[in-house]
């Protein structure tokens, strides 16, 4: 959680039935008139571990800035399938979209970022992968040493925990697929 002269404490929101799809919310401490841009961001660590936890690291920085943050957490492999993880990711933006208004969030100016298989579940959102709705929920996105192809993960240790299946490498590598909606992406 933030604190500090420039951001509120974050809250937590549930997005879903199931223990892990909650984000945490941050807000600048003081408000604006009018609804705020929002960085929606998804944490890293090849689908199976760490947590929304490490992802207010940019909160502080974003309040300054006039803008919310918002850390998403999701369900990890091997509780849940890759395909179930993405359209976690797509609950997620379909929430801040939807209820943006009513957390003083702007839904049109709702920006999605992650790192390492975050920025894979943000690409995968881009991609229409989680629905066609939540890809055209996104203004924009910074994808941050992303992995976009599934097949090298596929034959690596790590898919002794997130079982990727060659259906999944074919349908859920961003690599190979159009983007759903022409926005700004930042791939880093």
């Amino acid at each position: 959680s933030v604190q500090g002269p420039s951001a509120e404490r974050a809250h937590p929101h549930a997005m879903g039935p199931l223990p892990h799809q909650t984000l945490d919310l941050t807000l600048p401490a003081s408000s604006r008139s009018g609804l705020l841009p929002c960085l929606l961001f998804v944490h890293g660590g090849f689908w199976q571990q760490g947590s929304k936890a490490g992802s207010g690291f940019a909160a502080r920085t974003l309040a300054q800035a006039g803008w919310a943050h918002a850390a998403v957490g999701y369900t990890l492999a091997p509780q849940a399938r890759l395909r179930d993880i993405v359209t976690e990711i797509g609950q997620a933006v379909r929430y801040v979209h939807r209820e943006g208004p009513r957390l003083g969030l702007d839904p049109t100016r709702l920006v999605i970022a992650g790192h390492s298989a975050g920025a894979h579940l943000c690409a995968a959102v881009l991609a229409g992968m989680a629905g066609a709705d939540a890809a055209q929920a996104v203004a924009g996105a910074v994808l941050i040493s992303g992995v976009y192809d599934l097949a090298p993960v596929a034959a690596s240790y790590v898919n002794d925990v997130v079982q990727i299946s060659p259906a999944e490498v074919r349908t859920l590598s961003p690599l190979f697929a159009v983007p759903a909606r022409d926005v700004p992406v930042h791939i880093l």
